[in-house]
């Protein structure tokens, strides 16, 4: 046996960042959802707050921050969401929905 003790291998990491960040902003670039003050937004399900509407479907009635929107509900309440928590409603070809597929 040889009487050397075995050391680790070295692994040359090598990370090009560059393209990888470039192609992570134009995903969320292209995903990203674009609302206006007075447009309608429903509250996706995997958000949930008790003083919200149980339609989830409210009013921007203001842009607090970039991409933090302010909404009021049917029943008076005001919420900030951020953007990747709304959706646009779908509209109805038929009308009896309510904005949701």
């Amino acid at each position: 046996m040889d009487p050397r003790p075995l050391r680790p291998r070295k692994r040359k990491i090598v990370v090009d960042i560059g393209l990888k960040r470039w192609y992570i902003i134009r995903v969320m670039k292209r995903n990203k959802e674009t609302f206006k003050v007075g447009d309608l937004a429903i509250v996706k399900t995997s958000v949930h707050d008790h003083q919200m509407a149980s339609n989830r479907l409210g009013l921007i009635v203001e842009i607090q921050e970039e991409d933090v929107y302010l909404l009021k509900f049917s029943n008076g309440a005001e919420l900030r969401f951020h953007s990747c928590t709304l959706q646009h409603p779908i509209p109805s070809t038929t009308g009896d929905n309510d904005g949701r597929q």
